[in-house]
């Protein structure tokens, strides 16, 4: 039976520690190491290591691999992080430890490595010679500490950290040292020599006990906190302010190809993206630099952090149909290659995936959904905009949830329509529950609320599909579109209670035993400065009884609150006004949405995955007296940002445009936060790649005749080794057909030039050569084209540059030749590009030390071929050993792979 280490294991541990009473305050030599100092106060104040008899720690003293076991498991022990292990398998070590030396002091912690697989057998020689206790090395404690947090953290199979001496480092150490170097643990010496053949002094040794005691310790308060700022810098670098748990502020830079980034476990890495104010967090860092984050919130991993949710009603291949939580809509998503899959917080394979999917098929599949969109060229159809599921979490569950808004409730059924505008209607269970909001009710008082105006539901139902909970309300229950509470009349506010009236209803709310202030932030409304004011409890209550009776009319006035809960349920911020516009004043009722837009016609925008409409306003940027900007439309892709260039974007069939807006009440929108594409295509107006970076940009004129003016990285990629950016910049592209994809921050990335298009200088051709001599001629293309006076020749088929030989392949009946071409203006052909498709002939030789093959062809050419190192021969009762010999001067088929190597022979 499998269970945790057991008493006896434990005393076995106990009953021969290393020889060690001082305690840290009063080791005579703690500034021995003097850079080590407070890690061995800090080790020794968690009894992870203890000094010795004498009063001393003695840093610069190497430790033995009997030694780093236990101070490996005192770590892991210390921290809840021991793995289950078998302690059956104790008793079968006692006689190898005996014939080995390991002393009775550190056999538990032996026990625990090898029954782990934190330590191996082969480990365990090089703990003692001629029973001398021998010093670990810094490698070898690297990989058992790294062996012991694998099952936490990500082990990369090629490391990412380098260091100078990078050539001393086993392969086995190599994964090990990366992870313990990315996760703060370990680092190299001031010349970046990480010295693994080195001994591990006690000193080093408190650092990493220390640090990864920091890193394990769910209760440590120095490396976890809250983010309670984060600025996204167009996706090249975020700037965070994280208040730690300790008390302390601090900021960092993080950026996405040197910090990573991991949900809580360190099962997956994720992007930093995915991060938002008010996320728990646990940092690795040194004083300069942010070497790793951990998403601690449970929530961070859950569909709520997703573009889309849902219910998975199919899955098929690369096919998945969703219906859609916020519209009710069923929609068709394709499952890219690379799609990472998600089963209730783990992180699991397709396959594992699918079968979870079609095990629970008689349950609901609930889903989150992270997306992207791009526009794919299909044969028939032409241009369509295709969008991928990038990223799957998903939860199996026994209930179902939907809302929208009511349109029918009866005594035994309720219909509504989801925001999308599909109507549903679902029965009641025999033992449903009727809320209206948070107050339990009857259907009688539901069916009287449903009359009062608009009303929205959420409905709850069981894996028979019948409803067993019903909650009523004013306010929509889709996150992603609420604006706001329900405005409240203030009837009532003390520290137990407060009592709040709604359309006839009264509704009191008791704060319970606790104390309010603790537990729930109080604003009230400045009528001055049109915003909000964060108050004590006994202000707001001040201000509740000031505005509730004017003195002078004496008369009572209307108090106006709002009330916003928590995850929880439990009430967490309360607002309170005399006016019932304040929150419309201070933008409280503001909409943000973000996503990938559909069209913007007439003034109207719509989004992808929204049914809402938003309408813009006739002018955006505009600029104040005081040099302010009001209406801000920014689109970090355009060079201009302009209601016009957003239009043309948000209605060319040929881009896909991403943007983040902000709206009022109204639906009106008053500010384009961000904009930028995430796709476009068209031909080439001008590009100027050798302006500043402000300046540097590519016109492309689409299909519907817009032209968009768009920001560029300083060397994009481009769709193919045979042209450069600077290839493009020529006049020869011009009028060239182009695919452009973007970089997080909107600038285009890479280039992918349609080759049949290009008309001038750099014009590329290809296909299967049928004559040579008189210019090359391609099968299916009349025209010939003449020949440089030199020729770039390159060919993996064979190793000859020279043209003649060329002139022969092409214009030989037996040969098969694959031509890339690249023309000059005047459509001169100045560089190729050879792959041999097939060949025949008479075997002259074939030289498998060399990998070539020689033949004579019946026009009585003689060609030498390249050959796998590792080619087959289909002719029968002939190897490939004895071909030379058997098959020398008899007719052979070469048959080529897609590379142009000979991958076959055949008779």
């Amino acid at each position: 039976m499998k269970r945790k280490l057991s008493l006896a294991l434990a005393v076995i541990l106990a009953a021969g520690t290393m020889p060690a009473t001082a305690m840290a305050a009063t080791f005579k030599d703690i500034n021995e190491l003097p850079w080590a100092s407070s890690s061995i106060t800090a080790a020794a104040d968690r009894n992870l290591i203890s000094g010795y008899e004498d009063g001393t720690f003695r840093a610069k003293n190497n430790v033995t691999y009997t030694e780093c076991m236990v101070m490996l498991y005192n770590v892991l022990s210390k921290t809840n992080s021991l793995q289950t292990m078998d302690t059956s398998a104790m008793a079968g070590y006692y006689s190898t430890f005996s014939s080995m030396g390991i002393p009775t002091w550190a056999q538990a912690s032996v026990i625990y490595g090898l029954s782990t697989n934190v330590l191996y057998l082969s480990d365990l020689t090089k703990f003692y010679d001629d029973g001398v206790a021998r010093a670990a090395t810094r490698e070898d404690v690297a990989i058992f500490f790294g062996r012991a947090l694998e099952t936490k953290y990500d082990l990369l199979k090629t490391p990412t950290v380098i260091y100078n001496d990078q050539w001393k480092i086993s392969d086995t150490g190599a994964s090990y040292i990366d992870l313990l170097s990315r996760l703060g643990i370990f680092s190299g010496d001031d010349n970046k020599n990480f010295n693994p053949d080195a001994p591990i002094t006690r000193g080093e040794m408190a650092v990493v006990m220390n640090k990864t005691y920091e890193l394990l310790d769910g209760n440590n308060t120095g490396n976890q906190g809250e983010i309670t700022k984060l600025v996204n810098n167009s996706g090249d670098y975020y700037e965070l302010t994280i208040q730690m748990d300790n008390g302390e502020e601090r900021k960092f830079i993080a950026m996405n190809d040197r910090t990573k980034v991991y949900n809580k476990d360190g099962s997956a890495e994720i992007s930093l993206s995915r991060f938002s104010k008010g996320d728990r967090v646990s940092i690795v860092y040194t004083e300069t630099s942010l070497d790793a984050i951990y998403l601690l919130d449970e929530e961070a991993n859950s569909q709520t952090k997703y573009d889309i949710t849902g219910y998975i009603m199919r899955l098929e291949n690369s096919l998945l149909r969703l219906e859609n939580e916020n519209t009710g809509e069923r929609q068709d998503y394709t499952v890219g290659g690379s799609c990472i899959y998600y089963l209730d917080g783990k992180k699991v394979s397709r396959s594992e995936f699918t079968s979870a999917v079609e095990n629970n098929s008689d349950k609901y599949l609930y889903a989150g959904l992270m997306i992207s969109t791009k526009t794919v060229k299909h044969e028939k159809v032409g241009n369509v905009e295709e969008t991928t599921v990038d990223e799957i979490y998903l939860t199996i569950s026994d209930t179902y949830t939907a809302y929208g808004e009511v349109t029918t409730i009866g005594d035994s059924y309720v219909s509504f329509q989801s925001e999308g505008g599909a109507s549903r209607t679902f029965n009641f269970a025999n033992n449903c529950q009727f809320y209206l909001g948070e107050e339990k009710s009857t259907i009688k008082e539901l069916k009287e609320f449903a009359e009062t105006g608009t009303i929205y539901v959420k409905i709850t139902a069981d894996l028979d599909e019948k409803v067993t909970k019903v909650v009523l309300s004013e306010d929509t229950f889709n996150e992603n579109l609420k604006q706001t509470g329900t405005t409240y009349r203030l009837e009532g506010l003390s520290e137990k209670r407060m009592t709040v009236t709604s359309g006839g209803k009264t509704t009191e709310y008791t704060f319970g035993s606790s104390n309010p202030l603790e537990n729930i932030t109080f604003y009230t409304w400045d009528s001055d400065n049109k915003d909000w004011n964060d108050v004590k409890f006994a202000s707001a209550q001040d201000y509740y009884e000031d505005k509730c009776y004017d003195a002078e009319k004496k008369k009572d006035e209307t108090v106006y609150c709002r009330i916003y809960f928590n995850s929880g349920g439990k009430i967490n911020e309360i607002y309170i006004s005399d006016k019932s516009s304040a929150w419309t004043d201070s933008d409280m009722d503001t909409t943000e949405r973000k996503g990938t837009v559909a069209s913007l016609i007439n003034g109207v925008l719509k989004f992808k995955t929204s049914s809402t409409e938003y309408t813009m306003l006739s002018r955006y940027n505009v600029e104040n007296s005081d040099g302010s900007v009001e209406n801000e439309l920014n689109i970090t892709s355009a060079i201009t940002s302009s209601l016009t260039v957003f239009e043309k974007m948000a209605n060319s069939p040929d881009v896909t445009l991403y943007a983040e807006i902000k709206a009022d009440a109204d639906k009106k929108v008053t500010e384009v936060k961000e904009a930028y594409l995430t796709y476009a295509k068209g031909t080439i107006v001008e590009y100027e790649p050798d302006k500043s970076m402000d300046e540097r940009y590519i016109t492309i004129e689409t299909s519907d005749g817009a032209q968009l003016k768009l920001h560029v990285v300083a060397r994009p990629k481009t769709g193919s080794d045979d042209y450069t950016y600077e290839d493009i910049a020529s006049t020869g592209y011009v009028g060239s057909t182009v695919e452009l994809e973007f970089n997080n921050s909107g600038y285009v990335s890479k280039i992918t030039v349609d080759e049949s298009t290009v008309q001038g200088a750099g014009k590329r051709i290809s296909g299967v050569a049928v004559s040579a001599d008189n210019g090359l001629k391609l099968k299916g293309d009349d025209t010939v084209y003449d020949w440089m006076s030199s020729v770039i020749i390159t060919s993996s088929s064979f190793d000859s540059d020279q043209l003649y030989r060329l002139k022969e392949m092409i214009e030989d009946k037996d040969v098969d030749v694959y031509i890339k071409a690249k023309l000059t203006e005047k459509s001169r052909v100045e560089e190729v590009e050879v792959t041999i498709q097939g060949a025949e002939g008479i075997l002259k030789e074939y030289d498998d030390s060399d990998h070539t093959v020689r033949i004579q062809t019946a026009d009585g050419n003689t060609f030498t071929f390249n050959v796998l190192r590792k080619p087959t021969c289909d002719i029968s009762g002939v190897t490939l050993e004895d071909l030379d010999e058997d098959w020398n001067g008899k007719e052979i088929k070469l048959v080529f792979d897609d590379d142009g190597y000979v991958e076959a022979f055949r008779d």
